[in-house]
């Protein structure tokens, strides 16, 4: 069974958040991921549109997105998500 990492961000700092950007997409898919949406401005059709971005990422199992989500390799750039 397939496994994906959703994610509904905002972004406060572009600049700061760029580096994620670049880091990101190779560690994912050193763990078999591939960006299926990676893109901003969203117009929903239902629910909060206050979310910049949306970001889904397919991996061949729910194992492989909990090891790259938990990677030493992940974790070390994770901040500039979070902080951006």
């Amino acid at each position: 069974m397939k496994g994906y990492i959703i994610g509904r961000i905002i972004i406060t700092n572009m600049e700061g958040y760029a580096p994620y950007i670049e880091k990101a997409k190779p560690i994912a898919e050193s763990f078999g991921g591939s960006y299926i949406v990676r893109g901003g401005n969203p117009q929903s059709l239902e629910g909060d549109e206050t979310a910049f971005r949306h970001v889904v990422i397919s991996f061949p199992s729910v194992e492989a997105a909990k090891n790259f989500y938990f990677s030493h390799a992940y974790q070390s750039i994770i901040h500039l998500r979070q902080n951006n």
